[in-house]
């Protein structure tokens, strides 16, 4: 007979100390290091599950991410099929409490509607260990790369209407200054990004947030306890549900900053380039989207454009080692400058 793993929490000893995948291994090849920490980190997770009288029936143990920083299995527990995360951090304790506390706020407040979330199954503080629900189907950004014309729209509205639902409860308006993320954004490392022509299209895309600046300077905004990376990778579908993923507690920020994120991810991993855009963004995404009402129609004249700005800026700098994701991001931010710099220099 099965045990109810549901909320449970559950002290023990330390299990592990931060995985060294550098020091120990130095002379090691990287690929036989990284190796020897994935089996390492694997028997760890493996002798301290086994070790729980809660579970009784163990296997499948597979490590999907190990690093100095967390680590990431699959398994099959009890007859579930479950995420363990463990976190390696001073404040991991904390992070696994914040992380249990919102998952269970968000498994209250989605029910069993089409909009859910991963649900946490066990936890254990105090070794910064975690046990979740495993979320079914595909990724939500393969789903909708596949996808055209209605389909593609209705699920693009679900989509808004997911990060609608969880923001919804906890919100409150504030008013707008940019000038804080244009500062932020100016102490990004450059170093990565070594040719003049690239590094032009970022000056060129700060002068267009700075032009906007002038003009939306303490207008409102909404913020809300939000997922703050609800992006194509972090949520899955599967027979009309959404299941966002990778939800690390309670985190506020504005909407439109989500909302920004969440399309500028889906333009950058698109396979085709739109004609029509608004904002760099595909015109029929965005439109999609955003009729979700997940933000107000004044925002999107606002403070929506410039957010966009902010969220291409970062993209461009993360993903320019990636050939196909820096082409799609030019692209993108070339548009979004020829809506507000038709003068600009080539």
């Amino acid at each position: 007979m099965a045990v109810d793993m549901d909320k449970m929490i559950m002290k023990t000893t330390k299990v592990s100390q931060p995985l060294d995948t550098t020091s120990n291994n130095a002379e090691l090849p990287a690929w036989l290091s990284k190796a020897i920490a994935q089996e390492q980190a694997t028997q760890d997770i493996e002798a301290f599950l086994r070790a729980q009288p809660e579970i009784h029936d163990l296997s499948d143990l597979t490590p999907l991410k190990v690093s100095r920083f967390a680590c990431v299995f699959s398994v099959r527990v009890n007859g579930e099929n479950v995420v363990v995360k463990q976190f390696f951090k001073a404040t991991a304790d904390q992070t696994v409490r914040k992380l249990k506390s919102e998952l269970d706020y968000i498994e209250a407040l989605f029910g069993d509607g089409d909009c859910q979330a991963n649900t946490c199954r066990m936890a254990w503080p105090s070794e910064g260990i975690v046990m979740l629900s495993f979320a079914p189907g595909p990724r939500l950004g393969d789903v909708l790369s596949g996808l055209e014309g209605n389909e593609r729209r209705d699920l693009l509205n679900h989509s808004g209407r997911w990060l609608a639902r969880y923001t919804a409860p906890r919100r409150h308006e504030g008013s707008f200054s940019p000038n804080f993320w244009i500062k932020r954004l100016r102490k990004k490392n450059l170093d990565a990004i070594t040719d003049p022509a690239d590094l032009t299209l970022l000056k060129q895309l700060i002068h267009a947030m700075e032009a906007q600046a002038q003009t939306i300077k303490g207008c409102p905004i909404l913020h809300a306890a939000t997922h703050n990376d609800f992006v194509g990778i972090n949520a899955h579908y599967k027979d009309g549900i959404i299941y966002g993923v990778d939800i690390q507690g309670e985190t506020w920020h504005p909407t439109a900053k989500d909302a920004a994120r969440f399309l500028v991810w889906l333009q950058i991993h698109n396979r085709t380039q739109p004609q029509n855009r608004r904002s760099g963004i595909c015109q029929n995404d965005w439109d999609a989207f955003l009729s979700s009402n997940v933000i107000s129609a004044s925002e999107q004249e606002t403070t929506m454009p410039f957010l966009i700005g902010d969220q291409l800026y970062r993209r461009y700098i993360s993903e320019y080692a990636r050939p196909r994701k820096r082409k799609n991001t030019t692209a993108a931010i070339t548009a979004y400058l020829d809506e507000r710099l038709p003068q600009r220099s080539s």
